[in-house]
């Protein structure tokens, strides 16, 4: 038994779908998923190698589950900003809503690991430019 049988999908195809997700662009998301093709390939192998991942049907799955996960974070935020707007507090609401924008339009990323029964996922919403998020916005977004 592989030790990707649960999954049905290796480590490069899952951040292959979640680049995807973001990007819509599956040469990118090759790049990204596989750097050493990255290093290595012509861009005409790289392009084929991501329309054959598109066609993948458990790959399709995952893209489908990482869209739906932004959908869910988009539509959380968008209704949080609503809630801090109708408070009174709409430069919050603008400050948050800018962190929102950015991680629906891939400038962010996001890290699933799983330990045992736990599933953790980590944000990083500064586009690669790893900054912590100021504590103002995570009152504000806080549940």
């Amino acid at each position: 038994m592989s030790k990707y049988s649960k999954s049905k999908l290796t480590p490069a195809k899952k951040k292959f779908a979640q680049v995807f997700a973001r990007t819509d662009n599956a040469a990118e998301a090759v790049r990204q998923a596989y750097p050493h093709l990255a290093k290595n390939s012509t861009q005409n192998y790289i392009k084929e190698k991501g329309k054959r991942l598109v066609t993948n049907g458990y790959v399709l799955l995952e893209i489908e589950k990482q869209k739906e996960l932004m959908e869910v974070v988009a539509g959380k935020a968008i209704q949080r900003i609503e809630e801090i707007i109708d408070n009174g507090k709409e430069h919050n609401a603008l400050t948050a809503s800018m962190y929102a924008y950015d991680q629906v339009h891939g400038k962010a990323t996001q890290r699933i690991q799983q330990s045992g029964s736990y599933v953790y996922v980590t944000y990083d919403l500064s586009g690669g430019n790893a900054e912590p998020v100021p504590q103002e916005i995570l009152d504000q977004l806080a549940d």
